[in-house]
């Protein structure tokens, strides 16, 4: 009984800690934003690594190639 309660407050502690380290949508929105604006693509490429799936994001990259005129990399 003694192990399984620490067992279960370890997992709760790992569950709350992992939370803590994920950003907000609106966090995250605010530097797509900041990216954007400084036009710093390597801000939004790393961004692109940690979250592949944001359409924001994703959109936010491909009109900044296509602005550069880059329209082969704004079309992945």
């Amino acid at each position: 009984m003694k192990k399984a309660l620490i067992l279960l407050l370890l997992i709760v502690n790992l569950g709350l800690g992992v939370q803590s380290f994920a950003i907000t949508e609106n966090e995250l929105n605010a530097q797509i934003d900041e990216a954007a604006l400084n036009r710093d693509i390597r801000k939004l490429m790393s961004l692109a690594g940690k979250y592949p799936n944001h359409k924001t994001l994703l959109i936010t990259i491909g009109l900044f190639y296509a602005n550069e005129g880059n329209s082969s990399e704004a079309k992945k």
